[in-house]
């Protein structure tokens, strides 16, 4: 690899930070067998907003993705 490919920790962290916003609050895949029957279920969820508000804060994620 070079120099300009290589990833800083930093960079590697937020990717993965990334990946895990996405499969919690983006992908709506259940985890972990939670369903409707026994999840706790609060009236004013809303994983848009999350999803919204924190995903691409510091790094853009998709020009990192690109280059690996």
């Amino acid at each position: 690899m070079s120099k300009k490919s290589e990833l800083s920790p930093k960079e590697k962290q937020e990717i993965w930070r990334q990946k895990q916003i996405y499969i919690f609050y983006g992908s709506g895949r259940p985890i972990f067998n939670i369903n409707e029957k026994n999840m706790h279920i609060k009236s004013v969820y809303d994983n848009s907003y999350y999803f919204q508000k924190y995903i691409h804060t510091s790094i853009q994620i998709n020009d990192l993705l690109k280059e690996i």
